[in-house]
């Protein structure tokens, strides 16, 4: 199976916890949860060569996947491309900035 960024789409996930912490849920395409821990790891991979190894690391605190809706915009999903500019406003948010 192919994992394309380009045709992945993520949803932030707030934690009453740990308000500031950066959560997503990735929408698949072609999702399988009889494999959904293949799918997990292909989309760390994914996010950690997006983002590069520190970001993927210590920015993101939980990653979940699924499969995307009909209309994920409507979901409040976000493109897949936006990740790196979702983590920075996070962190601006997150510092008072």
């Amino acid at each position: 199976m192919k994992y394309d960024p380009s045709q992945l789409w993520f949803l932030p996930l707030e934690s009453k916890k740990n308000p500031g912490d950066i959560g997503i849920r990735v929408g698949h395409q072609v999702f399988d949860s009889e494999r959904e821990d293949v799918t997990l790891w292909a989309t760390y991979l994914l996010v950690h060569k997006c983002l590069g190894e520190r970001a993927s690391t210590f920015d993101i605190q939980h990653v979940e996947v699924g499969a995307l809706p009909e209309n994920p915009e409507e979901k409040g999903y976000l493109e897949f491309a936006k990740l790196q500019e979702y983590i920075d406003w996070k962190k601006r948010k997150r510092n008072g900035q």
